[in-house]
């Protein structure tokens, strides 16, 4: 039900260190990865990730807010 890009649910799932799909390949559990490595995995610069990173917190924060609201 949440109205989130597939790309943003990867990255956010990637960021946090859950498995995720990116180019065919099955990553692994690990840490918080680092912004940087985050940006290498996406094919963009560290500030474009971090960026679509805050966008689509800031989308779930919305959603649940309104759900909260109703």
């Amino acid at each position: 039900k949440l109205p989130l890009d597939p790309d943003d649910k990867r990255l956010i799932a990637y960021r946090c260190g859950a498995p995720t799909m990116i180019d065919g390949k099955m990553t692994h559990w690990s840490g918080v990865r680092k912004w940087k490595d985050v940006a290498y995995a996406f094919h963009c610069h560290r500030n474009t990730a971090k960026y679509k990173w805050d966008m689509a917190i800031k989308d779930i924060f919305s959603f649940v807010q309104s759900l909260n609201s109703a």
